[in-house]
């Protein structure tokens, strides 16, 4: 009835409820006095903020107590995909996912609640964002396609991401300081790694994040797609503290040593001449060499060094080990210093493993945590 008494009488001893039930009703109010809604649409509205509310009340019985709208944390109540999460209680989106309802009552409850938070800081003039984007509604229409991909498993996941923020194979690259010829750990091809770990991009948009903008202050600004049609650029906003330190490390990187000797001029995006993208000044790029992004086949040969290192901590033995020799025999590993292959040794390996596997990794972990596909 838009009066969300239910709450109020069997929850008199849960006093932070009484925010949002006063919230709820002007709410409600105002939608009835404002719009020219059926009374089905009506249902919707309420059933959405009552499935809210249960969420308020599953988080309490945690001991996170949401009083009021500036205590939501999006990348802990709403959406996270960051692993060190995964012991908290679950997400608002993993929650509604859980409820015993279709795919399209999901995406209402979630996108009603979105329409009722934005409400809440509009009338009480917050400069605050909303918890809840767009990213987070579940798509309605058609299945998404299906990729053959395989995606590695979470521990392989978890051991992967350690190796590319605390040790990831060491990579070279010859650069000029003080007028000085010197080779240095370059943090280009990890970061790219981990970019293909955590976030749900192609290796094309991978390539060409701009390195003077992929820092958003909504999240990670991803500078194109493969749909030229697409009118606005994508914004990640659900993303860790250590993927963040990562790319700007290669920020770092790019603007210290790709300039004064090594100057690199901006590049159209995808490498076609008048992209209705623009230019960019691409992230991943070798340097004092071509202009444009680092080569797929670098970042494959690499991702062979990361999985070996992954499968060698993991002591992946036999039929377990993901990748092989070329005549798909298992490898002794313990002869085998992933550290120190040089690029023509990488070619000597063999795995069912390529670029997008990582893409479709991060997807996954993604959909674990409650993030729309």
């Amino acid at each position: 009835d838009g009066t969300f008494s239910y709450y109020e009488t069997k929850y008199p001893e849960k006093a932070f409820l009484a925010y949002w039930i006063k919230r709820a009703r002007d709410f409600i109010k105002y939608q009835k006095d404002t719009s020219n809604l059926a009374d089905g649409t009506m249902r919707n509205y309420c059933d959405s903020i009552n499935s809210f509310f249960d969420y308020l009340l599953y988080l309490d019985s945690f001991g996170q107590t949401l009083s009021k709208i500036e205590d939501i944390k999006r990348d802990k109540h709403i959406a996270f995909i960051s692993p060190e999460s995964e012991k908290d209680p679950q997400t608002f989106t993993k929650f509604i996912g859980g409820k015993d309802v279709g795919k399209h009552s999901r995406q209402k409850a979630i996108s009603i609640t979105k329409v009722f938070l934005e409400w809440i800081i509009q009338t009480e003039g917050l400069a605050i964002r909303n918890p809840i984007t767009d990213f987070d509604i579940p798509p309605q229409g058609r299945k998404p396609l299906k990729t053959h991909r395989v995606a590695l498993t979470r521990e392989m996941y978890t051991e992967i991401r350690k190796i590319l923020i605390n040790d990831p194979p060491p990579h070279y690259e010859t650069v000029f300081e003080n007028g000085v010829q010197a080779k240095k750990l370059s943090p280009t091809l990890s970061t790219y790694m981990l970019c293909r770990l955590s976030l749900t991009i192609r290796h094309g948009q991978a390539l060409y994040l701009d390195k003077d903008r992929v820092i958003d202050p909504d999240g990670i600004l991803i500078s194109g797609d493969k749909n030229v049609n697409r009118k606005y650029l994508q914004i990640i906003p659900a993303f860790d503290s250590e993927l963040v330190a990562k790319i700007k490390e290669c920020q770092e990187w790019q603007n210290k040593y790709n300039s004064g000797t090594f100057k690199t001029d901006p590049v159209w995006y995808g490498g076609n001449t008048n992209s209705p993208f623009g230019k960019v000044s691409p992230l991943f790029r070798f340097i004092g060499r071509d202009p444009n992004p680092v080569s797929y086949l670098s970042c494959h040969k690499y991702m062979v060094k990361v999985l070996l290192e992954m499968q060698k901590r993991l002591k992946l033995e036999g039929r377990n080990q993901i990748i092989t020799d070329k005549n798909s025999n298992p490898l002794d590993m313990s002869k085998i210093n992933p550290a120190m292959l040089i690029l023509r040794e990488l070619g000597n390996f063999k795995t069912v493993f390529d670029l997008h596997s990582f893409r479709t990794t991060a997807a996954t972990i993604m959909y674990e945590h409650g993030v729309s596909p």
